[in-house]
């Protein structure tokens, strides 16, 4: 069985969208809104077929569309001149976590649901040195609302009850603002953790332990970072917090696995 308007969904992919400008508090929102908007008609056929599959089958669909997706990526950047290459892969990696992967989930079916992960699976199996997580448009747009680099933070707090005014988001928040913001690479470096921090967050939500987690993040990774600060060691703070980020995919968004924390 095969999905005849594959092609056509695939080519969600294709946008002519600046890195640098579709990720902005400001454009977003309306961005994502018209994507979901021009392709919402499409995905409904796509759901209406899925249900008409048995199992195999539906699998089967869900592996074409997604290497349809991938193939339609290849094209894109097989038009592309070889020394601008770089620029357009790290784009349309944006594009795929930002966009993408949100849109065919905010359809909130099981078929679109199990799509976006097919697709994340296929983007990192092709691309491994650039891999996206799965993050929904909910979490995405609302990270901008309690503002970037502390989302893993921001859902630390939370779960111990501290509030968004607290001491250790306003100290992370006037490092990002005042140091991290302006060394060289690091809004760079803020970007590709808000495409891995949703994730992150997501995976360790959906556990029964949540709570566990979450403290033990804050008592390994948290309280040193501030203390970091406030000793003015900024470039250790980085790093540590960067590697924070990499523990817990690695322990908690690897191909579903778990390795104990």
């Amino acid at each position: 069985m095969e999905f005849t308007k594959t092609r056509d969904l695939a080519r969600m992919m294709e946008h002519e969208v600046d890195g640098s400008k579709m990720f902005g508090k400001k454009t977003y929102d309306d961005a994502f809104q018209k994507l979901f908007d021009q392709y919402k008609d499409l995905m409904q056929e796509y759901v209406n077929f899925c249900g008409t599959l048995e199992k195999d089958a539906l699998e089967d669909v869900q592996d074409q569309v997604s290497r349809a997706f991938i193939a339609c990526e290849e094209e894109r950047l097989a038009r592309t001149p070889a020394r601008q290459r770089k620029v357009r892969l790290y784009d349309d990696n944006l594009y795929m976590a930002l966009f993408v992967v949100p849109a065919v989930s905010q359809f909130k079916t099981q078929y679109t649901d199990a799509l976006a992960d097919c697709l994340v699976k296929a983007w990192r199996q092709r691309y491994p040195q650039h891999p996206i997580n799965r993050g929904s448009y909910d979490q995405i747009s609302n990270g901008f609302k309690k503002r970037r680099f502390c989302y893993i933070t921001t859902a630390v707090c939370e779960s111990l009850g501290k509030g968004d005014d607290c001491q250790e988001l306003n100290c992370l928040r006037e490092y990002r603002d005042h140091w991290l913001m302006l060394v060289e690479n690091g809004p760079a470096l803020v970007d590709e953790y808000y495409l891995r921090a949703p994730e992150v967050v997501r995976a360790i939500d959906s556990r029964p332990d949540r709570g566990r987690i979450y403290e033990g993040i804050y008592q390994k990774y948290i309280r040193p970072c501030i203390s970091m600060i406030r000793e003015g060691r900024y470039e250790d703070c980085k790093n540590k917090y960067m590697s924070m980020v990499t523990d817990l995919e690695n322990c908690y968004c690897r191909d579903g696995s778990y390795t104990k924390h």
